[in-house]
């Protein structure tokens, strides 16, 4: 009997020598500070544009894994295995990257910068000077549609636009090519210090047909579908630049609308509309800046204004 409480006692005493804090760092794959620990650690970045801004919304790839990056462009994947993984990125109007990345037993973080495509039409400004009529790529110019020396949303040299009181004041793009294939993204940045109404519309070929994004008093968001105008309360601050987008797909028959802080970060998107209602349709392929000046007239910032291919 004694042998018997003696073996025990040694065999007990040699399995409590092995579940020591120290044995279970060496050997167990659950722990993070063991060798062999293979558990999740979090991938986390952002999307950005070659300006350092980040691109909300753009889909974000690990291996299969699949999320999307946030109103400033950050994202993030949990619990992701320690190795080489593949991480890419895509957004409209980006040319995608992919990269191999390692990820080891602590948090990793990476930045995803997309460059632009290029652009069909693209104005910044910069070459006006007081009291000048833009030139290409406008083609047709209302006369109290002038620009001021000063400037610009992204501080730059110009420009500010001066409306005449009580007028209707515009410019509007030449035709662009923009056929089936072909998305066509409107982005106009402006001060909401402009009283309003104050829009960025797509329109096609004939005219009659128009998208339109801005604001009006208050400041509100404005935009106009194929169908209908609506108004967007409570989103938008005076004297305060933002990127109005307009994004038509002619391959999709959507439209969807964009407001977006001219220092990155999203402040309202719509959801996706039906451009027409049946095919053949019309596509897209002029760009407009319009105003209806108040009686006390306006100048107010704007600048690039482009359109991108798809």
């Amino acid at each position: 009997m004694k042998k018997i409480n003696i073996v025990l006692l040694i065999v007990t005493a040699f399995i409590l020598s092995g579940c020591g804090r120290d044995n279970l760092d060496r050997t167990n794959p659950l722990d993070p500070s063991s060798p062999s620990y293979t558990g999740g650690k979090a991938v986390k970045g952002k999307v950005q544009n070659s300006s350092f801004v980040g691109i909300s919304g753009a889909a974000v790839y690990l291996d299969s894994g699949y999320t999307t990056s946030d109103s400033s462009g950050f994202f993030v994947f949990s619990n992701v295995a320690a190795g080489t993984h593949t991480l890419s990125a895509s957004a409209s109007f980006y040319y995608s990257s992919t990269s191999k990345i390692m990820v080891q037993n602590s948090e990793y973080y990476q930045d995803i910068q997309l460059s632009d495509k290029a652009t069909i039409i693209s104005d910044d400004f910069n070459t006006y000077g007081t009291n000048s009529t833009p030139g290409a790529p406008w083609g047709s110019i209302s006369a109290n549609f002038k620009t001021l020396s000063g400037m610009g949303v992204s501080n730059t040299t110009c420009c500010t636009v001066l409306a005449v009181a009580a007028t209707i004041s515009s410019m509007d793009s030449n035709v662009f090519t923009s056929t089936s294939g072909t998305k066509a993204k409107a982005a106009l940045r402006v001060d909401t210090a402009i009283a309003g109404p104050f829009t960025l519309k797509l329109t096609d070929s004939t005219g009659a047909n128009t998208l339109e994004l801005g604001f009006v008093a208050g400041p509100k968001i404005y935009y106009k579908t194929l169908t209908a105008n609506n108004t967007v309360s409570n989103l938008l601050s005076t004297s305060t630049y933002y990127v109005f987008s307009i994004e038509a797909d002619n391959d999709q028959n959507t439209v969807f609308f964009k407001v977006d802080y001219a220092t990155g970060g999203n402040v309202w998107t719509s959801g996706s509309f039906t451009l027409w209602s049946s095919y053949p349709h019309n596509n897209f392929n002029k760009v407009s800046i319009w105003t209806n000046s108040p009686t006390s007239g306006f100048s107010g910032y704007v600048d690039d204004v482009k359109v991108y291919n798809k």
